[in-house]
């Protein structure tokens, strides 16, 4: 019975239509046009509505499922000024209070955390903490927890802004204002922007919760934050704490960025690093967005090394994607020999990545002053050299090692005397 009722209904609409079809062709212009303007302004209506998102329906759906865009914390600081830095005199006190001290944790053997939902203090507030007397403490450490807040979001951003983090356990304070002294100062030369922060403040937001451990793998993690702050600037170059730029009169444009000049000093062709089967393209893509020097240490064999020291990325998706990934927990926590070792794996196996990045000659943006090497020739005799050392006229120095051998103070303010700052 169910199939003859099927072809019953078929009959039916084949009829309907037929009828329909004879009345219109039946129909002059006029009554055609009043028949079909009710329709066509219906139809009119529903896409007004759809593009224009004019539907109520649509923006409560938005609004409850996408919260507004922000980084680590809820809340924005907004800065007037692209030079980002914090308070350099706090330094001591921060020192002193330690972990303990500036951050929460639920018991004695818990990890650190920060509370991300709390709101900077106002201007009124400041002040106000600022003057009472027994507050010192307390208003270094407000301060130094609302500084990751911090963002710049005027309509107007810098090309460029140097990111830097700084350390107030293992630095003298004199040294820490040489390095923040000569970001702003080169910053300031060309109307680049600085980003610069303590790495203790993320150390709530890794796991293995010390610099010791985690230095390297913070990087990430400052690069996205410096995007969120500044999200039109154009390119970040991180400088790490051991480094000076020297030539403050060279635009990075100039040194590196113009394609001409980037396409001299990209590596083409060569293994990503010593263990790595994978080589970069052969072509030069002016597109690619993630520029890494590599490093080339010879003694016996020549080892390869990619060098997070000095880095620049462009703010796009590809750069926010490959930092994302590198601050994923579980990469982050794999049992990698170095972070260079990490972000090779990385570009090995994801080849949109590999297609982003260029390795470049690190004379350009990172020069480095083996200190390490030049003691171990001197005591053994044996020739271990780092092929890209630095020179007179290069344009930023890397003290190489300096942490490990506790003398990144002298050596920075050695060098630091040798800036022309005019």
């Amino acid at each position: 019975m169910e199939p003859k009722k099927s072809v019953s209904l078929k009959r039916r609409w084949k009829k309907f239509v037929h009828r329909w079809e004879t009345q219109v062709t039946k129909m002059n212009k006029t009554q055609k046009f009043k028949y079909a303007l009710p329709a066509g302004v219906f139809v009119l209506l529903i896409l007004v509505f759809i593009l224009t998102g004019a539907f109520p329906f649509k923006n409560t759906f938005t609004s409850r499922s996408l919260p507004p865009v922000h980084g680590l914390y809820q809340y924005d600081l907004k800065s007037s000024s692209p030079l980002i830095f914090p308070p350099i005199e706090h330094q001591p006190t921060l020192k002193k209070m330690g972990y303990k001290n500036l951050f929460l944790r639920a018991s004695e053997n818990s990890d650190y955390f920060v509370k991300t939902t709390n709101k900077p203090l106002t201007d009124k507030e400041r002040k106000q903490m600022m003057n009472e007397e027994n507050s010192k403490s307390t208003y270094a450490k407000t301060l130094f927890l609302d500084h990751g807040k911090t963002v710049y979001r005027k309509n107007t951003q810098p090309e460029v802004v140097i990111v830097t983090m700084i350390d107030y356990e293992n630095f003298h304070l004199d040294t820490t204002v040489q390095i923040v002294q000569n970001r702003i100062d080169y910053a300031q030369k060309h109307h680049y922007g600085t980003y610069i922060r303590w790495a203790q403040e993320f150390i709530p937001f890794v796991e293995k919760q010390s610099l010791e451990e985690s230095y390297e793998y913070m990087k990430p993690l400052m690069m996205r934050a410096a995007m969120n702050a500044f999200p039109k600037a154009k390119y970040f170059w991180f400088v790490d704490k051991n480094s000076l730029i020297m030539k403050l009169d060279l635009s990075l444009q100039s040194q590196l960025l113009d394609p001409k000049v980037l396409e001299s000093n990209v590596l083409k062709g060569v293994q990503i690093d010593s263990n790595s089967v994978i080589k970069t393209h052969l072509s030069f893509d002016p597109k690619a967005t993630i520029i890494i020097p590599q490093q080339q240490e010879i003694s016996d064999v020549i080892t390869l090394s990619l060098d997070f020291n000095s880095f620049i990325m462009a703010n796009d998706m590809y750069s926010h994607s490959f930092l994302d990934y590198l601050s994923d927990p579980l990469i982050r926590n794999y049992k990698w020999n170095s972070f260079s070792q990490c972000v090779s794996h990385v570009l090995q196996w994801h080849p949109i990545l590999l297609r982003k990045t260029m390795l470049i000659n690190p004379k350009t943006i990172a020069s480095v002053y083996d200190q390490v090497s030049n003691v171990f020739e001197k005591t053994s005799g044996k020739e271990k050299t780092t092929a890209n050392q630095y020179e007179e006229n290069n344009m930023l120095i890397e003290f190489k090692g300096c942490v490990e051998t506790k003398s990144c103070g002298p050596l920075i303010s050695k060098f630091y005397r040798q800036i022309n700052r005019t």
